[in-house]
């Protein structure tokens, strides 16, 4: 007698020329096949036709994404897919003078601002921003933009015998170590607005003397360094578009 393909009814049943003892020995199979349904953990919804295993597995079947097919538009779950979209939103977005970009290995989504930042706009931490930048007051109030804090650069410029050229692009703030007398040279890269500051040391011999271009105007004609031994002198250059006006501050022990 085979195993019946549906709910077992008298049309299910063979013929009465079947042997009682067949029929004892069907019953005890379907007796049997719903004790393993009930001891595996029950089955939801209709049973149509047999069903031995689920993808190769059998007894109590955990389904994972690797035994669920995908099609189309319909897609599982998962940590990188949802790091993917969010990212998307932000790299597919209309965003006038900002560009992000994502980084998939580390998850890292950066922007980087090209044009107007906006208004109140609060950066913090450590960030670099590089080009030429105009920071103004909102126009709704009177007012600056303030920084609460900030570093300058200062750069070294090591022993100085012979010249020296001041390079705004290498920072607002120079150090240099008079080892000779030297020609102090007009200064580059300064714009109209920008100021530099030079700290002249001399050495340990002392009485190295400065003579700057003429492109300097110094406050009150003072332009000769200090000549002790390791002592120390400031000067103070603002461009105003024309002059290089400058002031020497000296002796600082």
């Amino acid at each position: 007698m085979p195993w019946p393909s549906g709910n077992v009814s008298t049309a299910n049943l063979d013929s009465a020329a079947d042997s009682i003892s067949s029929a004892r020995e069907d019953l005890y199979t379907a007796v049997t096949k719903l004790n393993e349904i009930i001891q595996t953990g029950g089955i939801t919804g209709n049973i149509i036709s047999n069903v031995s295993s689920v993808n190769g597995q059998v007894g109590v079947v955990v389904l994972t994404t690797a035994n669920i097919s995908e099609s189309g538009t319909s897609y599982y779950y998962t940590e990188e897919r949802s790091q993917d979209s969010t990212a998307n939103l932000f790299a597919n977005g209309t965003h006038t003078g900002i560009t992000f970009t994502y980084n998939d290995s580390t998850g890292a989504i950066s922007a980087n601002i090209t044009g107007n930042i906006g208004t109140y706009v609060s950066i913090a931490g450590t960030e670099t921003i590089t080009g030429a930048k105009t920071f103004s007051a909102n126009t709704s109030f009177t007012g600056y933009t303030t920084l609460n804090e900030y570093i300058e650069v200062v750069y070294s410029g090591g022993n100085v015998s012979g010249s020296y050229t001041p390079d705004a692009a290498n920072g607002p703030v120079h150090k240099i170590t008079a080892t000779g007398n030297f020609t102090l040279n007009a200064p580059t890269n300064m714009v109209s607005g920008s100021s530099i500051t030079i700290i002249i040391r001399q050495d340990a011999t002392g009485s190295r003397i400065m003579t700057a271009n003429a492109a300097y105007k110094f406050a009150a004609g003072i332009n000769i360094l200090s000549t002790a031994a390791s002592s120390i002198d400031i000067l103070s250059i603002f461009y105003d578009g024309t002059n290089y006006l400058t002031t020497l501050s000296k002796g600082y022990v």
